[in-house]
């Protein structure tokens, strides 16, 4: 299974035991894959439940190989490579 993006949008009210539903679910049972703009520590407020993020946490960080990702946009830096415009490669140095 593979959840993109967590953190990214506003969750639903109920999202947080859904989710833990299906963490319980696939615990020892089969891979999830995650990514996530957001770290470890501010997935109870992601979730909006800091009890159910940390039995969440506890089933998935049980297994889990943890890849942090850091530095420039990929989609940006392809952009800029493609000959991206003078205001892109702008904003893109500002952002950093």
């Amino acid at each position: 299974m593979v959840i993109e993006d967590l953190g990214v949008r506003r969750l639903p009210p109920n999202a947080a035991e859904d989710l833990l539903e299906v963490f319980t679910g696939r615990y020892e049972q089969g891979a999830i894959i995650l990514t996530a703009n957001r770290p470890l520590e501010d997935w109870g407020q992601v979730l909006g439940d800091t009890a159910v993020a940390g039995a969440i946490l506890d089933r998935f960080l049980h297994h889990t190989e943890i890849i942090r990702l850091q530095g420039r946009s990929y989609r940006m830096y392809d952009r800029q490579q493609r000959g991206g415009s003078q205001r892109l490669q702008a904003l893109t140095k500002e952002a950093r």
